[in-house]
């Protein structure tokens, strides 16, 4: 057991080797008020903990050390407990750029900022085959050339309390990346805030399982918020499993599609706020191509060229939920579905705008809604006097429209106000359509 206080741990070096200011195999080693500093390594350029080593770093500082491969900072192969330290300009060439771990990691009350990845990913944190615990933490301005700016992750991570801000990745996640089919990421009480990556700007998952928030407990959402990606999804880009509970997805941006967020996997998002996200071509609140299910969720104010709110291609499920305010410059100003399935069921379509075709939705494959009201929407917002379905468009031979308890109440369009059905099926079983204005024909 040794115990280094108070120290300045400079200018080490060693090379195809590891640990260019310390090497710690399989003792356990405890840092308090020191600096391990301008170091450099093969791996662990500051430091390096074997596995069987137990490393505990307090009140300290891990600053401009690099690696030639993996941990710029910090190398974890054993137990390492780090505490009210801070990980800064740090720089691996691989993975890791502040810490590669691969044993048991925990993080409390740090900082890691300004680390970067030149070849490959995990910018502040990799976490590879480890499992990383991390609280009351902060993340910014992390970089990788990759995925993951803030952290990359394919096993066990959980964050809790902690803010990540202004961390980037050249591909895929700027804030978290998680992938692997053991790779599961749990976070709660957490602010994922102005990243960006070419997919996923807050972040991304691929395959594996990530976690935002906790049942039964509504404070422990998280916040999305001010992301880009330079294609898809704004602030969350998911191809796996995506559960998502009392979080906040607000004014994220994506230059294509799924401006706060777009599935290609299984995602769930119940309790939550999905409100003025922007995408320049569809799905300015979310773009689903695989399977969705939104419960007691609120989507409002979101833009996008079609599709303000939803962009539907695969199945779509809204329970309870309320898309209203929300605008595409032509179709769909609440909902796009092109060949896919939409089902709602005790839910609101209110107040959205098209500036062409279906003002609250546009269809042209399977739509059930029951016991929903959509009302106040408008087709032809532009004024130029093309527009039709103010409540519901639909077309397509293989189209289906079934209304079960449904009021369409109040929607304008230059044709067909409340509903306009070319070509495919429309079956109206019970409910209401009144008060729908037409400037042609079909009020």
């Amino acid at each position: 057991t040794v115990l280094i206080s108070d120290t300045i741990i400079q200018d080490g070096y060693v090379d195809v080797s590891f640990g260019g200011g310390i090497y710690n195999d399989a003792g356990r080693l405890t840092l308090v008020n020191s600096y391990v500093t301008q170091s450099a390594a093969w791996d662990g350029g500051g430091l390096y903990n074997a596995a069987g080593g137990t490393l505990t770093f307090i009140d300290s500082a891990a600053n401009t050390n690099v690696g030639q491969q993996f941990g710029g900072g910090l190398y974890n192969a054993g137990t390492m407990v780090i505490s009210q330290t801070e990980i800064l300009t740090n720089t691996a060439m691989q993975g890791g750029g502040g810490i590669e771990n691969r044993g048991s990691l925990c993080v409390d009350a740090a900082t890691l900022s300004g680390n970067v990845t030149q070849n490959l990913s995990g910018g502040g944190i990799a976490n590879h085959d480890g499992t990383a615990n991390v609280t009351r933490s902060h993340f910014t301005a992390n970089q990788a050339s990759a995925n993951g700016g803030g952290v990359w992750n394919n096993h066990t991570l959980a964050l809790s309390e902690v803010t990540m801000v202004g961390n980037s990745a050249n591909g895929l996640g700027g804030a978290l990346y998680n992938e692997g089919i053991a790779a599961t990421a749990n976070l709660t009480y957490t602010a994922l805030l102005s990243n960006t990556a070419q997919h996923g700007g807050g972040l991304y998952n691929l395959i594996g399982t990530v976690n935002l928030g906790a049942a039964g407990d509504p404070g422990s959402g998280v916040e999305i918020r001010d992301n880009m990606a330079n294609a898809r999804g704004g602030g969350v880009y998911n191809h796996g499993t995506l559960d998502i509970i009392a979080t906040q997805i607000l004014t994220n941006t994506a230059l294509e599609s799924g401006g706060g967020v777009y599935n290609t996997g299984l995602a769930t998002i119940s309790a939550s706020v999905v409100l003025s996200n922007a995408a320049q071509t569809g799905g300015g609140g979310i773009s689903n191509a695989g399977t969705l299910t939104l419960t007691q969720t609120t989507l409002a104010a979101n833009v996008a060229n079609q599709a303000g709110a939803i962009e539907n291609q695969g199945t779509l499920l809204v329970e309870q939920g309320v898309i209203r305010d929300n605008e595409a410059w032509e179709s769909g100003g609440g909902i796009h579905n092109l060949n896919g399935a939409v089902s709602a069921l005790r839910s609101v379509i209110a107040g959205n705008r098209a500036g062409s075709n279906g003002g609250g939705i546009w269809n042209n494959g399977s739509l059930a809604l029951t016991v929903t009201g959509v009302s106040r929407n408008e087709a032809d917002a532009d004024g130029d006097g093309f527009g039709q379905g103010g409540g519901i468009y639909s077309e397509g031979a293989t189209s289906r429209v079934t209304l079960t308890d449904t009021a369409v109440i109040s929607n304008t369009a230059q044709d067909g106000g409340g509903l306009c059905s070319l070509d495919g099926i429309l079956t109206i079983l019970t409910g209401q359509v009144s008060e729908n204005v037409s400037g042609g024909s079909g009020g």
